[in-house]
């Protein structure tokens, strides 16, 4: 049974696990100046169609969260999450420390579902409120 709770639970594919292993004792730059990196950005930008893209990797889930949602809300807008999600619990405050609020509600399966969203929206309806613009749905709880 495939565990997808986080990231983390599962261990890699064989095939990656071999991939993995085949690079031990090999050097390499840092901070994606690799070849490794460098190979695996042409590969996305060959499959994205897009060879003029700029791909940036990030070393976790938090750092990835942060930059997207900063870059996503404006500073009167929020995220919503189930009160379980991980940006409301793991990542020690990182959203709100941007000044974006994330928006949680209880959820039983941990799943948000569109009733759920429903009272959030109607509740955040006008200036005086924050205004809920994404949302961060788990496949997970």
């Amino acid at each position: 049974m495939y565990r997808f709770q986080n990231d983390y639970n599962e261990i890699a594919h064989p095939a990656v696990m071999k991939a993995i292993t085949d690079t031990v004792g090999q050097r390499y730059d840092g901070y994606g100046m690799d070849t490794l990196c460098h190979q695996a950005k042409e590969l996305i930008k060959q499959r994205i169609k897009q060879p003029e893209a700029q791909i940036h990797f990030f070393n976790g889930g938090t750092i990835t969260n942060l930059t997207a949602i900063s870059h996503f809300l404006r500073p009167h807008q929020a995220v919503i999450s189930v009160s379980t999600g991980h940006i409301a619990t793991h990542e020690t405050g990182a959203i709100e420390a941007t000044g974006h609020k994330v928006i949680t509600t209880f959820s039983a399966d941990g799943k948000l579902t569109p009733d759920l969203l429903k009272p959030i929206l109607a509740e955040h309806n006008d200036e005086h409120w924050v205004q809920p613009k994404l949302v961060l749905y788990n496949q997970c709880h």
